[in-house]
This record gives structure tokens, sequence and C-alpha cells, in this order.
């Protein structure tokens, strides 16, 4: 019996291990279509000012196109990592272990593409349209010029991607805790709600450019996550009753 799970570890961390090596070299061979998707978010403002990328080492492009393809080849791998880990663990889960872990998974995917559409279909653009502003406010008194150097702009881009990483982790957290410590009333949640909202309000002031309005529709999108993991909790206990 234990040999057969030896296989099949092996058998698993094989596949693992070929998905690695095929994403890599796709990954590579479209390189310039990955860049462009990183690049979209600002693509608005490339007509607006005369955008190009600079680079101060003759190995910088290559360098920073390696680590765009690791970066793209080790977010996919963590997908088929975390299905094969559930697919070995699932037959020693009695059947209440495997729903919650299965909510937990979905419940994660569902939210790494909320915030991967918040990313680049919000955050960075308001980034772009905020710090961009301070090149035309000071035309005509001190003039300034943005250069966008080729492995900086990925380096910017991979940070608030990590920060929608933490933000995901954050809500994750905050499901199984109230799942954990079996809070189904709605007076607790009540009590609770008002510490999450001035935590939300301080996490959208971190992460969002300092602007007004970029933290009031952060914080609101936060909110409203937060209202549909409470209703989730409770409708999943509901059920379960």
């Amino acid at each position: 019996m234990f040999s057969y799970y030896i296989k099949e570890i092996k058998n698993r961390s094989c596949f693992v291990f070929f998905t690695w090596v095929t994403t890599i070299i796709i990954s590579y061979i479209y390189k310039e279509h990955l860049l462009f998707l990183c690049l979209k978010p600002g693509i608005q403002f490339f007509n607006k000012y005369s955008f190009y990328f600079i680079f101060t080492d003759l190995t910088e492009i290559f360098s920073t196109y390696i680590k765009l393809t690791y970066f793209i080849t080790n977010q996919m791998t963590l997908f088929i990592f975390i299905y094969h880990l559930l697919m070995f663990i699932t037959p020693g889960l009695y059947k209440f272990e495997y729903k919650k872990i299965k909510n937990i998974v979905l419940l994660s995917f569902s939210f790494w593409i909320i915030f991967v559409l918040l990313l680049n279909n919000m955050l960075l653009p308001l980034c772009w349209d905020f710090f961009l502003g301070f090149q035309e406010s000071t035309k005509g008194s001190i003039n300034f010029f943005f250069e966008a150097k080729f492995n900086e702009y990925l380096n910017f881009y991979l940070k608030f991607y990590k920060l929608c990483l933490m933000c995901i982790c954050i809500f994750i957290s905050i499901f199984i805790c109230l799942d954990f410590f079996k809070i189904n009333k709605l007076n607790l949640y009540n009590k609770i709600r008002k510490k999450f909202y001035f935590s939300f309000l301080i996490l959208s002031t971190l992460i969002t450019p300092p602007d007004v309005i970029s933290q009031i529709l952060f914080s609101s999108v936060f909110i409203l996550l937060f209202e549909f993991i409470i209703v989730l909790n409770l409708f999943q206990k509901n059920l379960v009753r």
C-alpha cells in the first residue's frame, strides 16, 4: 500500500514537472504577447504620451523576458499542483472535509479572477492616470518627461499583482475564520462589521493611488466582497442544518 502512494506521488510530480517545462517553453515563445497583456491596462495612455521602454544593460531585455516567463509559468503550474494535491488527498477525506476544501479552493479561484480583473481594469489605469498627471500639471514651470525602464515596469506590475494576492489571502482567511469559529448569528456579524469596514478603508488606502475616488471605489469593492462572504457563510451553514 505504501509503495502505491509513493508511485502515485512520483507520477503526479512528473505531471507537474512536465507542465512546468512545457509552460515555460510556450510562455517564452509568446513572451511578446504576455508583455502586451501586462501593458494593456495603460494602453489608453500610450497615444496621449510618447511612450517607449528604455534599458541600460545589454542583457536587461533578455533577463526581463525570462523573469516574465518564470512568473507566468509558476502561476499556471501552481493551479496544476493544487489540482493534483487535492486529487491525492481526496480519498482520505470525509465528505464534509472534501466539501469545505473544495469550497475554499473554488472561492480562492473566484477571488483570483476578480482581483486580476480589478488589477488590469481599475487599479493600474488609475495609477497611470494619477501619476502621469504630474507630467501635465508641471508644464510651463518644471518639465518632467516619463521614460519607462523595461524591468522597472515589470517589477511595478508584479508588485501590484502581489498586493492582489495578499488581498485574496485576507478574504479567504476571513471566510475560514467565520467558518471555524461557527459564527452564524447576524448580531455577531453586526459587531464585527464596523471593524472590517475600517480595515478595508485602510487597506484600500495602502494599495491605491492617493486620491479619494480610488480609495472609496476599492473600499466599496472590498465591502461587497466581505458581505458576499457573510452571505455565503450563512447560506452554507443553513444547508448543513
